[in-house]
């Protein structure tokens, strides 16, 4: 068995003289492209192109993400943000509310659903209890509701918080009833 192999030739400096072209195991000839310069150019204009299109596209979304982290920021640590995202979703509870107040239902549930519906619209419409109201919520609350709105749907962040505002309106927002309540331990979310 010869040392002289074409896997070990290149590296013991031995080089074999072939034609341009030739496959080194089988010594076929096989045509080979030569590039100049002008094919080389037209592919990095393409390149350069695509580069900048991708710079163009990865600022922008750089600039909506700031823009979004911003907007988020406003909505859950400013008072502001909270008290314009509870009041919308008061609105809209009371919307349902009286959209829903015609439905046929015993005459019992209908008058609490009635009375209901006035405390979540007397608390839409009075300014300062609703912020006492967002401040009981407090921002874990409130992200709290922006996340269900966000993972689940607007319906059950209207449900929830217009019954977190009826636990509120009868248990909490009157100290007097707070504190028989407290010393009572009587705190049934029902």
């Amino acid at each position: 068995m010869p040392n002289d192999s074409c896997c070990r030739d290149p590296f013991n400096g031995k080089v074999l003289r072939h034609k341009r072209g030739t496959i080194r195991k089988t010594l076929s000839v096989v045509p080979s492209q030569i590039c100049n310069g002008n094919c080389i150019l037209l592919i990095n204009i393409f390149y350069e192109k695509v580069y900048f299109f991708l710079w163009i596209w990865f600022s922008t979304l750089f600039l909506i993400s700031i823009i979004n982290f911003i907007y988020t920021i406003y909505n859950n640590l400013t008072i502001f943000g909270r008290n314009s995202y509870v009041k919308k979703m008061l609105r809209l509870a009371v919307a349902k509310e009286q959209h829903l107040a015609p439905s046929i239902e015993l005459q019992d549930e209908n008058e609490n659903t009635m009375d209901d519906t006035n405390l979540i619209s007397n608390l839409y419409s009075n300014s300062k209890r609703l912020t006492h109201f967002v401040h009981w919520l407090q921002p874990d609350g409130v992200f709290l509701l922006h996340l269900l709105n966000h993972h689940v749907n607007e319906l059950v962040v209207i449900s929830s918080l217009s019954e977190l505002a009826v636990i509120w309106t009868k248990t909490y927002e009157n100290k007097a009833n707070l504190a028989q309540n407290l010393l009572r331990n009587n705190f049934s979310f029902q």
